[in-house]
């Protein structure tokens, strides 16, 4: 095969169902908290239990609501319909995603004792595609209305209030930016993961680290690739940091066959730059000739402990095709669509344990095989690691055991793909 690579064209389309939604500007507050709550269950506030989420963006939602977790298998038609329902955090109980019924704003989405999902408020955007927000505890979160590509904004996700903005129109990008991700680190820094307004990638995996202290970008963190057109992937949550303070980020590599292999990266503890000797390409540590070594998704765990969803070879009919055109430059328009259909169907792809400090990957045992591109997800319930796999024969929860290395079905899904399952009692 030559070096040539063929772009994957249609990747964001695809990739849309996994990508987080949010953000936001002023505030219209409803509900009640459980300090105000009597005997009528409508006004109660749920802060324990389990969420179960299906669906896609194309045909909508199913969210069921389960006070302990189900077991069997579960109808999710038997929820409640939404038109838009992602979290991308979770705090005191409360979910904040994109508004239910697709308009534009960021909505804080509680349930209440009748297993019913209720507004509790919301925050308008003015771009009706802003998805981005985070949220790094009870009393701080923060957003970006696409509207406006040189702020982002500070919020209370306790009273959905507005506090102030951060200036970002220093990042020296020199097109507008849309920011897709806010890591906090503590009090007083967050890394903000960015790509151009009109899906741009940016070089070298940048990371706008901003001084909270200030509210105003404070250095940017760059790597040195062979290419700038590496990937970066939203997902749930905050489990980006270890216990000791070390920050590790994650790109997918280049969406191109052959690939630049996904990595995951490191920002030491007190250090505000990259570590340029930490790059643990996980695909390439489990198929060292591996041509599409894509990373899709990564989450920390704990004591070093992480697990990240890959690519873990080529399929065999992308070779067979390219061997008989004679190499990439005898591929058709056809014969790319081919291949591209092959990337985001063939289930080459695992979730796999990493272990950040021996940089080593484990296999884990008991999960079916899917593609990299699926609409897989992870959730840690009673903050062990759980696995939601959803492909054309699988549709069904896994529980994780570390310690034998084992995956065991915990639950089947009908009527709607699994997306992901929340946990009310963790704050991520």
């Amino acid at each position: 095969m030559t070096q040539s690579s063929i772009p994957l064209l249609y990747f964001k389309n695809q990739m849309r169902l996994i990508i987080v939604l949010m953000a936001g500007l002023s505030i219209i507050l409803t509900g009640c908290s459980d300090d105000d709550a009597s005997e009528n269950p409508s006004e109660t506030r749920l802060k324990t239990g389990f969420v179960v989420l299906a669906g896609t963006s194309d045909d909508g939602y199913f969210v069921k609501y389960y006070e302990e977790l189900p077991t069997g298998t579960i109808d999710i038609t038997q929820g409640t319909a939404f038109q838009s329902f992602f979290p991308v955090s979770v705090s005191d109980g409360a979910m904040f995603m994109t508004r239910t019924d697709g308009s534009r704003g960021f909505s804080k989405i509680a349930v209440n004792g009748n297993g019913e999902f209720v507004e509790e408020g919301f925050i308008p955007t003015i771009n009706d595609e802003s998805f981005s927000m985070a949220i790094r505890d009870r009393n701080f979160g923060m957003f970006h209305d696409r509207n406006d590509p040189n702020t982002a904004s500070i919020f209370d996700p306790a009273t959905m209030q507005v506090i102030t903005t951060v200036d970002l129109s220093e990042n020296g990008a020199g097109f507008p930016l849309r920011y897709q991700k806010f890591i906090f680190r503590n009090q007083d820094e967050v890394f903000v993961v960015a790509r151009g307004e009109e899906g741009e990638t940016l070089p070298s995996v940048p990371l706008f680290r901003v001084d909270l202290q200030s509210n105003a970008l404070a250095n940017k963190l760059e790597l040195s690739f062979e290419t700038d057109e590496l990937v970066v992937f939203n997902r749930f949550g905050q489990r980006y940091m270890d216990e000791s303070g070390n920050l590790y980020f994650y790109h997918g590599g280049n969406l191109s066959v052959p690939n630049i292999s996904g990595a995951i990266v490191k920002i030491p503890a007190g250090s505000t730059e990259y570590d340029p000797e930490y790059n643990f390409q996980v695909p390439l540590k489990v198929n060292p000739t591996n041509l599409g070594a894509f990373l899709t998704t990564f989450y920390y765990h704990r004591n070093d402990i992480g697990y990240a969803l890959i690519n873990a070879e080529l399929d065999s009919r992308i070779a067979e095709l390219v061997t008989q055109r004679g190499g990439f430059q005898g591929l058709s328009n056809e014969d790319t669509e081919q291949i591209i259909a092959w990337l985001f169907s063939a289930p080459t792809g695992a979730w796999v344990k990493v272990d950040l400090a021996a940089q080593t990957v484990t296999s884990i045992n008991g999960l079916p095989a899917l593609s990299p591109f699926d609409p897989s997800n992870m959730a840690f319930l009673n903050n062990e690691p759980y696995f939601a796999i959803s492909n054309p024969d699988i549709n069904a929860f896994y529980s994780y055991d570390a310690a034998s290395n084992n995956a065991e079905l915990v639950f089947n899904v009908t009527g709607a793909p699994l997306v992901s399952v929340f946990d009310l009692s963790i704050d991520e």
